[in-house]
């Protein structure tokens, strides 16, 4: 399982929105981009080699929008809680591309040693 966490800029309405627009705009690259992989570890090799592109699209979409910052995307094993989504559930320690949205990028280096990918 590959996890997908876009951290939004702040928490007001408006940026969760923008959230969600980022979110439906990165999930057909993803969809094309590992639709061909044959195991998790090809996945996130391809992945990888996409981080340009997925933070490209990212931010093509947050400057559509007329957000003044932009987004980081990372490939990483980062520790989060269990979560149940109707019939997914996804472990503690997914494999996760982390997308933030910020003037100021999160750094997933300090809160995990085993980066795969930053763009």
């Amino acid at each position: 399982m590959i996890r997908l966490h876009i951290l939004a800029n702040n928490d007001s309405i408006l940026e969760q929105e923008i959230k969600l627009k980022v979110r439906n705009a990165l999930l057909p690259y993803l969809n094309t981009i590992t639709q061909t992989a044959s195991s998790k570890k090809e996945a996130l090799h391809l992945l990888r080699e996409q981080c340009n592109l997925l933070t490209s699209v990212a931010n093509e979409t947050l400057s559509l929008l007329g957000a003044n910052y932009n987004a980081s995307v990372s490939i990483s094993n980062l520790y989060f809680p269990i979560r149940i989504y109707g019939s997914q559930t996804y472990l503690s320690k997914d494999a996760v591309i982390f997308c933030t949205l910020s003037a100021f990028p999160f750094s997933a280096v300090a809160a995990d040693k085993e980066r795969l990918c930053t763009a």
